[in-house]
């Protein structure tokens, strides 16, 4: 009897939940999602679109896929939101942001890969995805343009790392294609060469069970990446500037933006710039821990990077370095966003929902890591942690709700509005972007005024709004 009950309690009870809590978030988020372009999703997967429509051959169309977006290139994303439109007909944003959520869910599917032999596997897993799926990310979960660079790099990422271990020639050949996702899906992607030649690096002069060949191949194809980046659009606004598109742009607000970097930091000390960026980079990981207080942020920055560098050591010796460099991946991918950032925002700036991403996907892998780690692990203290992570979820979804509100009922009014505004470019210009679309069928918005015209439009139910919305009684375009 006693094996029974500490059965369920250490994998029955435990997968019960976590099925329940993803099933609880994608419930949230049929709630909330809304089938209208936002921000980017405009001038990117939108405008991405009505140019496919209107090329005329195949070359034209692989330009279009090919042409960066600021400084990313989003070919990858483009891709998918086009495969998106050949099955639902048309470019839906609320199926975009459950495409993105879901890949976010299948990071767990890796690291449940990396624990599956071990007893407490649920629990641990429980525990991650309760910071994982977390309400304080809510900027991401609900911008499909912004969910899929973030959410699906991450994803590409560490199932390059997990294919990469115990390396076969098929496996390299997977992982290249998953490094070649990641970096055509945002630019801080590219920080996946370095881990996977870290995995790589690892199992030959160190396990020594694999040949040199692989990983002399990889740093060549690490180059050739790289290389084809700088060359492109993407990397040359990366070096240089800001980053946005010259067409129907608001010039007043780019010159605005543009004379940031010297503003704000070109004609600081270089030890005022490295103090700066220093920051920004431990605030960026540790801002899952404080939405306005820089300082804790910093410091619990400051902890993972060392609990993350002790795990790391220990595990040099190790066959299995996966979850370490996912981490590591986290990490890099940090230092690179602070390279492109930090030159326009004071730390306490990322403070925010879009920044905490990052920050949310190293606490839920180290919270699997830091389990794997501890030789005598008990029931007791798999709980323990699972019940913080539960606290922390609680209390974010009591303190993020009413923003989610706020968001949602912000983008309902501005589309009941007529309007799809995009900061840096003229209304005209975005609105022209979307009516297009609209006129071409690839875009079927909802009635308007919205969601009193409609009980229902698109893959979910609607919720009614939670503040005034007389005086908005346009119709569709």
């Amino acid at each position: 009897m006693a094996k029974i009950s500490e059965r369920f309690a250490a994998q029955v009870l435990p997968l019960i939940l976590l099925v329940a809590t993803i099933a609880l978030y994608f419930s949230f988020i049929m709630q909330y999602a809304l089938n209208i372009p936002f921000q980017d999703g405009v001038v990117d997967f939108l405008k991405t679109m009505v140019l496919l429509d209107r090329a005329d051959n195949f070359k034209d169309s692989a330009s279009i896929f090919l042409a960066g977006y600021n400084d990313h290139q989003t070919t990858a994303s483009r891709l998918l939101v086009y495969a998106v439109y050949l099955i639902q007909g048309e470019v839906n944003f609320q199926t975009l942001m459950a495409v993105a959520n879901i890949g976010l869910t299948l990071i767990l599917l890796l690291f449940y890969l990396r624990v599956q032999r071990e007893e407490l596997r649920w629990l641990w897993l429980l525990g991650a995805a309760l910071v994982l799926l977390n309400l304080k990310n809510y900027s991401n979960i609900f911008f499909a343009q912004s969910a899929f660079p973030y959410f699906l790099c991450y994803l590409y990422s560490f199932a390059g790392i997990y294919v990469l271990h115990k390396v076969t020639l098929t496996r390299f050949v997977f992982a290249l294609c998953f490094c070649a996702l990641a970096s055509f899906t945002f630019a801080a992607g590219y920080a996946i060469w370095i881990l996977g030649g870290a995995s790589l690096a690892h199992q030959s002069l160190v396990l020594k069970n694999r040949s040199l060949g692989y990983l002399s191949v990889w740093v060549l194809c690490a180059c050739g990446a790289l290389g084809l980046w700088i060359l492109s659009d993407a990397g040359a606004l990366a070096l240089w500037s800001v980053g946005l598109g010259s067409e129907g742009v608001d010039e007043a607000r780019i010159v605005g933006l543009a004379a940031l970097p010297n503003s704000m930091s070109g004609g600081a000390p270089l030890t005022d710039l490295l103090v700066r960026y220093v920051m920004w980079f431990f605030v960026i990981l540790g801002s899952a821990f404080s939405h306005d207080d820089a300082a804790i942020a910093i410091g619990a920055g400051v902890l993972l990077v060392s609990a993350l560098t002790v795990f790391s050591v220990l595990a040099v010796r190790k066959g299995d370095i996966r979850l370490e460099l996912c981490c590591w991946f986290v990490v890099a991918s940090a230092a690179m966003v602070t390279l492109g950032r930090a030159k326009l925002f004071l730390p306490v700036q990322i403070l925010n929902s879009r920044y905490c991403v990052i920050s949310l996907v190293l606490v839920a892998a180290m919270v699997v890591l830091s389990q794997v780690g501890i030789k005598k692990r008990s029931v007791v203290g798999s709980w323990i942690v699972v019940m913080l992570a539960a606290n922390y979820s609680y209390w974010t979804y009591l303190h993020f709700l009413p923003a989610v509100e706020d968001f949602h009922d912000d983008r309902v009014v501005t589309f009941n509005h007529a309007a799809y505004p995009v900061m840096g470019y003229s209304l005209q210009y975005t609105n022209g972007i979307v009516l297009e679309a609209i006129e071409r069928g690839l875009y079927v918005p909802p009635c308007r005024p919205y969601p009193q015209c409609s009980a229902s439009s698109g893959l979910w139910g609607t919720t009614p709004l939670r503040r005034d919305d007389s005086g908005r009684n346009g119709t569709n375009p």
